[in-house]
């Protein structure tokens, strides 16, 4: 074969070879830009469920703080002798309170998962008192629907473990909620106990049977997924399910756990839980009573709502604890360093200064060897919230809205250092 043919065949083979790397080079810069593209809209839909938690995180601190007033308002008045009537009515009013909340709950519950930014704690916890408080809160509404609650206990359950009893606590409350939205007759029944494990771990069991409407096989699918409403079986079934289950069943598998159910059309339903613990094997508190038969305590209370430094100081006062009360942390700091309070209960969010910052400086002016117990008095409620407080050097946290026993078991129970006869100043 002639060279000249050779030299065509090879410089049209370069040009193929040219023309391949071109194009190959151009699908490259096509791709990348499609994939910066792509990142940009994944960063900008972060950024929108990140803002959209923060705002619903910002609207339920708004609505926890007329709420704290409402619930420590009733259970003041409750704590009074009252007629039957309005007893009653009072009653309703902090059972929907409580509700209400846990509505506020869910949705922020909800948003921070969609975000990606629900973190749990790790801390000791009764598993019995927190059954406990999720069957008082559902009480109400169980006696005025005529239904049965029944709770049983196993043997081998341990009196603390370690974990997240908030989220714990938000799940049974959920499987409730859902358990008596949906029966009309009959009642429920809750068995918590334990699996066999060894050393410190343990699977938690607690199963939940009501004897409602029961769930269509075509909808068991579709319970887990947010906003589905049922399909089937009257008005009661038309309302959400969906939500609180998807809730319910997300917190269990964050905590490693498993949500199940069985359901029979007609029959009821049986929900499942499982998750693993810790066997909380540290010095445990013992318990106080709440009355006010503690000693008096001098406490600086630290709120800029007018209403909540009524609220609290009634509370306080009523159980024999001497109160003086701030609207900023500005103001606390400066009769922090000019007398002696034992407990300071410090809202977070005030003007001129706030809580944490306050905090800091009364840690900077105390004597050395004497440490005042402060708690944090506020509505944010993450565990991130939480560390922001200790790293500050508080003591402790109390949700809004407060309840009674709560600051209580918080002013009244601590073995606090005395402040000195002359120093302390007056209420």
């Amino acid at each position: 074969m002639p060279a000249t043919l050779h030299l065509t065949y090879l410089a049209a083979l370069v040009v193929i070879i040219t023309g391949f790397a071109l194009r190959l080079r151009r699908l490259k810069v096509a791709g990348d830009i499609r994939l910066r593209t792509l990142e940009q809209h994944r960063d900008r839909l972060q950024a929108a469920n990140n803002a959209r938690a923060d705002f619903l995180v910002n609207i339920s601190q708004e609505i926890r703080t007329p709420m704290n007033t409402i619930v420590g308002f009733t259970d003041l008045a409750l704590k009074s002798e009252l007629e039957k009537e309005l007893r009653e009515d009072l009653n309703s009013v902090r059972t929907s309170a409580e509700w209400l909340l846990h509505i506020v709950d869910d949705i922020i519950e909800f948003s921070r998962m969609e975000a990606g930014q629900l973190q749990l704690e790790n801390s000791p916890f009764s598993i019995a008192e927190c059954v406990r408080s999720v069957l008082n809160t559902i009480q109400p509404e169980i006696d005025a629907r005529g239904l049965s609650l029944h709770c049983r206990f196993g043997p081998d359950l341990p009196s603390r473990v370690s974990g997240d009893g908030a989220r714990l606590r938000h799940v049974l409350f959920n499987l409730l909620d859902n358990a008596v939205k949906f029966t009309s007759s009959g009642g429920i029944n809750v068995l918590v106990a334990v699996e066999p494990s060894r050393g410190n771990s343990l699977h938690l069991r607690i199963t939940l049977a009501d004897t409602g409407i029961g769930i269509p096989p075509e909808e068991q699918p579709f319970i887990f997924e947010p906003f589905r409403p049922g399909a089937a079986g009257g008005g009661d079934r038309c309302s959400r399910y969906g939500f609180g289950l998807a809730i319910a069943q997300r917190l269990t598998n964050l905590m490693g756990g498993d949500l199940e159910f069985q359901s029979t059309l007609g029959a009821g339903s049986t929900f499942l839980f499982t998750a693993p613990f810790e066997r909380f094997t540290g010095p445990v508190n013992p318990s106080h009573a709440l009355t006010g038969l503690a000693p008096r305590v001098s406490v600086l209370v630290a709120e800029d709502n007018a209403v909540n430094r009524r609220l609290i100081t009634k509370l306080l006062e009523s159980a024999g604890h001497a109160v003086t009360t701030v609207a900023n942390g500005e103001e606390a700091v400066r009769l922090f360093a000019a007398g002696c309070f034992e407990v300071i209960l410090m809202d977070l969010d005030m003007p001129e200064m706030d809580g944490l910052e306050a905090t800091r400086q009364i840690r900077l002016l105390e004597d050395a060897g004497r440490q005042t117990r402060i708690y944090a008095l506020t509505a944010h409620t993450q565990p991130e919230d939480r560390d922001r407080c200790f790293r500050a050097g508080m003591d402790g946290f109390i949700s809004k809205p407060i309840h009674i026993d709560d600051v209580l078991q918080t002013v009244s129970a601590l073995k606090v250092p005395a402040c000195p006869e002359t120093s302390c100043l007056s209420a």
